[in-house]
């Protein structure tokens, strides 16, 4: 209920503050703060409302379908280029794509997950693709070191709930574009983020801990790597 409460206050600053730099753009206003013209445009409204649909609860496919649609006219729109020069430059990323599906079959999901399936992951690493799908899946680990997460107009779901960190810190480098990477960990646990990110967003939203609940010296989980069109949200157990 929170998050389509918090989705709906988004898609309404939205419109709010896209209708404001229509009325800027119609007047002439615009010009004086040098506003590109592909700021107000209908793509990035696509992208924008995509990237609300793949962080909330909404359907995350209508959400990977907005996205596409968005930074595809988008890219158009920036660059200048013609359909079929667009054509071109998005051959490669599918060959890409392909590329990443082959030297990783053991990694991406061969059968669809069930709607409330979450795998369990054992090892005290974690080596996972996601590609225009997403999966949950819950750690166990007593002594988790971190691992490597590939996230591809797709969604990721981690549960720590049976986890531990190992001793100082503990990485995991994160390739997220146009999908979303939600994190379940407990409160106490210290979590950083130095990532790179590009039209993208982060938020840890767990719950604050009193000072003398925190061990003097505590154990991280770093999350590191590159975000784009995207989003990373950290969240209570």
């Amino acid at each position: 209920m929170k998050s389509n409460q918090s989705a709906r206050v988004i898609i309404g600053l939205l419109f709010l503050v896209l209708g404001a730099f229509i009325l800027l753009r119609l007047t002439g206003l615009i010009d004086l703060f040098h506003v590109p013209v592909y700021i107000v445009s209908w793509p990035v409204i696509l992208l924008v409302l995509g990237i609300v649909f793949i962080v909330s609860d909404g359907s995350r496919s209508t959400g990977v379908v907005l996205v596409a649609i968005g930074a595809f006219f988008l890219t158009k729109n920036i660059f200048g280029l013609s359909f079929s020069e667009l054509l071109i430059y998005t051959i490669p990323v599918i060959l890409i794509i392909a590329g990443v599906s082959l030297l990783f079959p053991a990694y991406i999901r061969k059968k669809k997950q069930h709607p409330g399936e979450i795998k369990t992951e054992r090892g005290n690493d974690i080596q996972a693709v996601d590609i225009f799908g997403g999966g949950s899946r819950t750690i166990e680990s007593s002594a988790f070191r971190g691992g490597d997460l590939f996230i591809l107009f797709g969604g990721t779901e981690l549960f720590f709930r049976e986890a531990e960190l190992a001793d100082e810190v503990n990485v995991i480098d994160v390739f997220c574009m146009f999908g979303a990477l939600e994190i379940y960990a407990p409160a106490d646990w210290k979590i950083k983020v130095e990532a790179t990110s590009v039209f993208a967003g982060t938020s840890d939203k767990r719950f604050p801990v009193k000072s003398d609940q925190v061990t003097g010296q505590q154990k991280t989980l770093l999350i590191k790597g590159f975000f784009m069109f995207a989003g990373l949200e950290i969240k209570s157990l």
